[in-house]
């Protein structure tokens, strides 16, 4: 479907926002991507970020589904700080 207005290489997503409200009152978000282009294996992929930075390339979770992407990238952070999982040598590219 998009494969001809996009440049080979290139991938192309589909972005789904998602707010976690932490109890120290932080609002962490998660961007679900669905791929709509590209070489990619999976459908979907999730990661945790700030407003300025990403999360660490471990922390970033796939899936066949949007639900599926982002109940893995909430598994994988679960108990942990923001500290832990966000790239504070990041800048967030959306």
């Amino acid at each position: 479907m998009y494969k001809d207005v996009v440049n080979k290489g290139e991938v192309l997503t589909k972005k789904h926002t998602y707010i976690l409200y932490r109890p120290s009152n932080k609002m962490l978000p998660i961007d679900v991507h669905e791929i709509l282009t590209g070489p990619n294996t999976s459908k979907f992929f999730a990661e945790p970020t700030l407003l300025v930075k990403q999360g660490r390339h471990e922390y970033v979770s796939e899936g066949d589904t949007e639900i599926g992407a982002l109940k893995d990238c909430l598994l994988n952070i679960m108990g942990l700080s923001d500290d832990d999982f966000i790239d504070s040598d990041s800048d967030y590219v959306p």
